[in-house]
């Protein structure tokens, strides 16, 4: 049973890679990360999730979670985000949001391509609202499903502390924020350990099978 599970677990992550890889130069790939997310999300019973792809200015995607409105922002890039292209845009879009008061939080979600200079699940205060990122390099063994379930269910945890702070934020509370950061931090390391363990053993058990397709068809 557990040698089964081990398969199935590599099989899986090996299908993700592919996909992913196989889809560096669509003209869907855009499409493809965000059925992903919207696919991840149905399954946290963390609020409701509105498609805003089509919508100029609006991001990806709404996410509705009590008083929060949050816009979430999906890549899926190959190599680098592009500071002009896909983070100033992102900036733009959250921009424009808080000056229509349409969302009180944003989320930037890069499911192949590390954010420069922030941590695989980080935050900041900005223009008033809470921005998450989560982000994760193409050969981390950290999944992208993964990636997506941390990165709703950190900024569900975050935002009470958020939504308490007054306007100069004197209120948010720092000292719960970075207990929050490094447990978010240890998960991720843990689940980092445990898919590469995975996956040694998947490639070593793929080549035991190997051994035995060559030997049972030399027996014959």
């Amino acid at each position: 049973m557990a040698l089964d599970c081990k398969n199935e677990i590599a099989r899986i992550q090996e299908q993700q890679s592919s996909l992913i890889s196989g889809l560096r130069s669509s003209a869907s790939v855009g499409q493809v990360g965000e059925n992903l997310v919207q696919s991840i999300f149905s399954g946290l019973n963390l609020g409701e999730l509105q498609d805003t792809a089509k919508q100029a200015d609006k991001g990806d995607a709404l996410w509705r979670m009590g008083t929060m409105r949050c816009l979430v922002e999906v890549k899926l890039v190959a190599h680098n985000l592009s500071a002009s292209k896909d983070i100033q845009k992102f900036w733009a879009n959250v921009n424009t949001g808080v000056r229509s008061g349409r969302i009180n939080a944003a989320l930037l979600i890069s499911l192949c391509a590390r954010v420069q200079g922030k941590r695989k699940i980080d935050m900041q205060l900005h223009n008033g609202v809470l921005v998450v990122f989560a982000s994760r390099e193409y050969a981390s063994s950290l999944q992208p499903s993964e990636l997506i379930t941390m990165a709703f269910q950190v900024t569900s945890s975050l935002w009470p502390l958020f939504k308490t702070a007054v306007p100069d934020f004197s209120g948010f509370d720092m000292d719960a924020f970075q207990k929050q950061m490094q447990e978010v931090s240890k998960r991720i390391d843990s689940l980092e350990k445990v898919a590469a363990s995975l996956q040694k053993e998947a490639a070593a058990l793929r080549k035991v099978r190997a051994e035995l397709i060559s030997c049972t068809g030399t027996c014959e």
